[in-house]
């Protein structure tokens, strides 16, 4: 009778070891999850800016192409041209 009392009591102690296991987890899960979820929102930030910068950079090379040196008038007009013409057709595009 003794045996079966002290594996009685061996097995409770294995649950309330696992109970406090399983209760650790869960917390360590949670502060997981919210870190993921920051993770994700930090990412987007990033995304966003990067995204950004690669606008500056496209107008960085507009410019350039453009040149700020005496270039021809006419060839800075007609850059200029078809350039409106393109957001012309993309606000069309838009529109339709």
């Amino acid at each position: 009778m003794e045996d079966v009392s002290a594996r009685f009591a061996n097995l409770l102690d294995k649950t309330e070891t696992l109970m406090v296991k399983y209760a650790k987890l869960r917390e360590e899960a949670a502060r997981l999850r919210q870190e993921v979820g920051n993770l994700q929102e930090d990412k987007a930030k990033r995304d966003a800016r990067i995204k950004e910068l690669d606008e500056k950079v496209t107008v960085l090379k507009t410019a350039k192409e453009i040149g700020t040196d005496e270039e021809d008038r006419s060839a800075i007009r007609q850059k200029v041209n078809e350039y409106i013409r393109e957001i012309d057709k993309c606000i069309a595009m838009l529109n339709a």
